[in-house]
């Protein structure tokens, strides 16, 4: 026997099939696109994807940022919005700095520290259970990096354990 069809969630008269449908975004002039699994409306035409289907794109779109190292201000802000703390105040002032600072930095205003991206780096790669290794880390940085580590990263990562992420089937990351 066939499955039937689920009614339209918005329109009620037509029929919901699968389809795929994309979801694009761009951080630092890179555009990103995802084939995500969606239902169509024969009636209204209106498509429908789930979040976890978001979600499993905005992953992916993470796990590259970390990979090629990307260092522009929407990948700093992609990655605190995603993975590590989707308050701007908190996470400014988990590593130490005013959220103004933290406002220039992610609106391209002012270079964003070499250590500071590193230390969201690595708390992306463990909130999102990946691998990460600073291999491009100079020498010379990494006592600047130990210290913000050592004052931000365990209270960030306690309050990050215990705050469930609210960005559930955005597709932005602003």
């Amino acid at each position: 026997m066939k499955a039937q069809a689920k009614p339209c969630y918005l329109c009620d008269r037509g029929r919901l099939r699968a389809t795929r449908s994309s979801f694009d975004t761009t951080l630092d002039g890179v555009a990103y696109t995802h084939m995500l699994n969606a239902e169509e409306c024969n009636a209204c035409g209106e498509v429908f994807t789930h979040a976890i289907e978001h979600q499993h794109a905005e992953r992916e779109i993470a796990h590259t940022l970390l990979h090629n190292r990307a260092d522009g201000a929407d990948a700093f802000r992609f990655l605190r919005l995603l993975s590590v703390e989707p308050e701007a105040q908190k996470f400014a002032a988990a590593i130490g700095v005013s959220p103004e600072t933290l406002s220039r930095w992610e609106n391209g205003k002012k270079p964003i520290h070499e250590a500071t991206f590193e230390l969201l780096r690595m708390l992306a790669a463990k909130r999102l259970g990946v691998t990460y290794h600073p291999e491009g880390l100079q020498a010379t940085r990494l006592p600047s990096l130990r210290r913000l580590s050592s004052r931000a990263e365990g209270s960030l990562l306690r309050r990050v354990a215990k705050t469930p992420n609210t960005r559930h089937g955005t597709a932005s990351p602003r």
